[in-house]
């Protein structure tokens, strides 16, 4: 019987922010500049807004206040994984994101199947948003790097290896620790739970 990834479980379960912070920045309309990709303020509220209406659809709002942070975080490591060597792809193979589109056919439990097809209906939903892919790309190299020692020191040196500034407005990044500056601040969004077809 196959299983729903940890991390695809992580996605639709716990999104961890680490967005504060306070320094001058100079160009309002960039959220982010990630080593030779810019990140607009226009494409994080799309982004956030599609990300609000997927949850939405699958039963779990987001507060509008933490999505575009949540959006922030997202696009940040998806863009750092764009620009490593083999593209991000040994933290999260292209391949993990169409596998969670897809429901495994010889799933004969109704919990699991409600719950892999509810996945696949919000993997779907964020893919068809403009940078919906790297976002999620993003939250599931930061899953990977909360469950995997390894895949933490990956994604830890590629960040410190690509020159990353974050507008305040969307938090602080430490170029030191190669990541966000863990203080405050969460997004958590249940399991979307579907009721079985009878």
């Amino acid at each position: 019987m196959k299983r729903v990834p940890r991390a695809a479980l992580a996605l639709v379960g716990v999104l961890v922010l680490a967005l504060t912070g306070c320094t001058s920045w100079s160009r309002a309309s960039v959220a982010a500049q990630v080593g030779d990709t810019t990140i607009s303020v226009s494409s994080v509220d799309q982004l956030a807004s599609g990300i609000m209406a997927a949850y939405k659809t699958a039963g779990n709002p987001i507060d509008p206040t933490v999505a575009p942070k949540a959006a922030v975080q997202g696009l940040v490591i998806g863009a750092l994984l764009n620009q490593a060597s083999d593209k991000g792809e040994s933290i999260v193979p292209a391949s993990a994101i169409t596998s969670m589109t897809q429901v495994d056919p010889n799933l004969s439990d109704a919990t699991q199947k409600a719950q892999a097809e509810a996945l696949a209906t919000l993997v779907k939903a964020i893919t068809a948003i403009p940078s919906g892919t790297d976002w999620l790309r993003g939250e599931l190299a930061i899953g990977q790097a909360q469950n995997s020692p390894d895949a933490a020191t990956a994604l830890t040196s590629l960040a410190k290896s690509v020159p990353v500034a974050i507008n305040p407005r969307f938090g602080t990044w430490d170029s030191a620790q190669g990541g966000f500056v863990n203080e405050t601040g969460s997004l958590s969004t249940p399991a979307p739970t579907p009721t079985p077809a009878s």
